[in-house]
């Protein structure tokens, strides 16, 4: 009898267990983002979610092209956080197309962002706080026992950021020269405000093709205003780069806007990029 009555207590308590909220210890939920560092402020907020990136390293999010792997990671997936707007549009294509069922986080949408503005907003610190607070909230949904450890490392995250952003505006103000050409807006953002100056950009659309009289108003904006340096990127090795620079006394970079496994926070991926824009300017 003794032995019935504490199996059906046994029995009740692993009923109780099941009803009650997530809890706090490794987790089955999973999240897959559209870029890398969408996944490091995941990992940063809850480590004990298993998160994934479909893009990282040099692959550019203009080209980028499914496998079967990638789908299959999307399938297992509880929730797809994206970008928005056309910047990673072709996920929503994946998704419909394979009929997936998933709950997608859009971060412009949610940030009331215009699809039309800039839509890097992974690189600026002042719109990579609120991606973090926004995943905090989405993360605290589905489990609220971690609220606590979420709030505590929501509070770090932005500490640490405010604390870069500063200690990385005092640097490039030190310089006696901090204007740049960007090949392309992604990092418009964080370097105005980090107050460097940013001359010109030569693409606004990676995909469309500047012409020679472009080419020319670059060279002579270059010469003009004393610019020693052209930031390119990983993602986008645009031989245009290449004869500006030849045509020019010009010193180009290339930088890694999308992150890539190396880097284990936000911050250090931050931190990289920064670094090679600063020894470049000096």
């Amino acid at each position: 009898m003794k032995k019935y009555i504490l199996l059906l207590f046994l029995l009740f308590s692993l009923i109780l267990a099941g009803c009650g909220p997530k809890t706090t210890g490794k987790t089955d939920f999973k999240i897959i983002t559209t870029i890398y560092p969408l996944h490091l402020i995941v990992n940063q907020i809850d480590s004990t979610v298993t998160s994934d990136a479909l893009i990282k390293g040099s692959i550019s999010p203009h080209h980028y092209s499914a496998k079967p792997s990638d789908i299959v990671k999307i399938n297992r997936a509880d929730i797809l956080f994206k970008i928005g707007g056309p910047f990673d549009s072709w996920i929503d294509d994946i998704v419909s197309k394979n009929k997936i069922d998933i709950k997608t986080v859009n971060f412009l949408g949610k940030m009331k962002i215009s699809e039309d503005s800039n839509p890097h907003i992974w690189l600026s610190f002042k719109n990579s706080k609120k991606l973090a607070t926004i995943t905090d909230e989405l993360l605290n949904e589905e489990y609220p026992n971690n609220k606590s450890n979420h709030k505590k490392n929501l509070n770090k995250f932005i500490s640490d950021l405010s604390k870069l952003e500063s200690e990385w505006r005092e640097k490039f103000s030190e310089l006696e020269n901090n204007k740049v050409i960007l090949y392309h807006p992604a990092w418009k953002m964080i370097l105005e405000e980090l107050n460097v100056g940013i001359t010109t950009v030569i693409k606004n659309n990676p995909q469309k093709n500047i012409t020679l009289k472009e080419m020319r108003n670059i060279i002579d904006k270059i010469k003009e205003s004393n610019t020693k340096l052209i930031i390119g990127e990983i993602q986008h090795k645009d031989p245009i780069i290449k004869r500006i620079e030849k045509q020019t006394d010009i010193k180009v970079i290339y930088l890694n806007a999308i992150g890539s496994s190396e880097f284990q926070t936000y911050d250090q991926f931050l931190k990289y990029n920064l670094n090679k824009i600063y020894y470049g300017l000096k």
